[in-house]
């Protein structure tokens, strides 16, 4: 039998959407981010998470650090990417002894609310 995790690639593989410009082409779907995904990615860099979820709207996910700071990932941009610039950014805010209250990635540049 197939694992939970090897379903979920072939799966995945296996998706297609419609281009918008002409419904007649069809081109592979490019994954979305996955609640596993970045829960791996925010492991891997050693960031402690409280809770991680889908939000309501299916537009981002969010989790909620154990440091209190929100972080509201994009389904569409690269895992690694989004979560190296969040330690970029906490680092930086610490050096200038801010603490944000959420960090919203979903957006062309982050959006940082205190």
């Amino acid at each position: 039998g197939f694992s939970a995790l090897a379903y979920t690639q072939l799966y995945r593989i296996r998706e297609f959407s419609v281009s918008q410009s002409n419904s007649n082409i069809v081109k592979p779907y490019v994954a979305n981010n996955s609640v596993f995904d970045i829960s791996n990615a925010l492991k891997e860099k050693k960031i402690e998470v409280r809770s991680i979820k889908m939000l309501e709207d299916s537009s981002g996910i969010n989790a909620d650090l154990n440091d209190g700071v929100s972080v509201i990932f994009s389904m569409e941009k690269d895992v690694k990417n989004q979560v190296s610039s969040l330690q970029e950014i906490t680092q930086r805010l610490t050096i200038d002894n801010k603490k944000p209250k959420k960090i919203d990635f979903r957006y062309s540049k982050p959006i940082v609310n205190f």
